[in-house]
């Protein structure tokens, strides 16, 4: 029983998708592991774990921890995001002219992003939206504001059911300590 309950609240737990804000890349009845391990460790050394560009996240919602959410990190604290025109624009100090978060490595609902935002991630959040940008189709920071980390359980790393859908979503973390 011990190990169970270390490995449930601190390595990886299993949770079932719920909507459709992650369509197409999850849907409902979609069940999936989520890895704990960087959140564990951050907290451990002291730090906030930030997930990096791209990850799902799975997150209790800022406004009501009861409800549990899940969607795509899409800019990191420091970060300058733009929702305008239909599209999300990102800039740092690597892109002072801005780029878009929303590359090929990922399938959206839609092309065009709703939306009109101008605001900095401040530290210790980040900015996330669902990959279901139709309108209605994802209630995420566009609507509600930056994700503080604290409120990130993990990132899903694998998509267990359906079969068919199985994948992995991102390798192992890297750990630095």
């Amino acid at each position: 029983l011990l190990i169970v309950f270390i490995l449930h609240n601190f390595v990886f737990q299993a949770y079932h998708v719920d909507g459709s804000s992650m369509s197409p890349t999850l849907a409902t009845s979609d069940y999936m592991i989520v890895s704990k391990v960087e959140n564990t460790i951050a907290k451990l050394t002291g730090k906030n774990y930030i997930p990096r560009r791209h990850q799902v996240v799975v997150f209790s919602y800022p406004n009501d921890p009861s409800l549990i959410f899940i969607k795509r990190v899409t800019a990191l604290p420091g970060e300058r995001v733009v929702v305008k025109n239909g599209t999300i624009t990102v800039y740092n100090s690597e892109h002072p002219e801005g780029f878009s978060p929303d590359d090929n490595s990922f399938e959206r609902a839609a092309t065009y992003t709703e939306g009109d935002l101008d605001e900095v991630v401040p530290e210790g959040s980040v900015f996330v939206v669902g990959d279901n940008r139709l309108p209605s189709g994802s209630f995420d920071s566009r609507e509600w504001g930056m994700l503080p980390s604290k409120n990130i359980i993990g990132n899903s790393v694998i998509r267990l059911l359906p079969l068919d859908g199985f994948r992995f979503f991102s390798a192992l973390p890297k750990v630095e300590i």
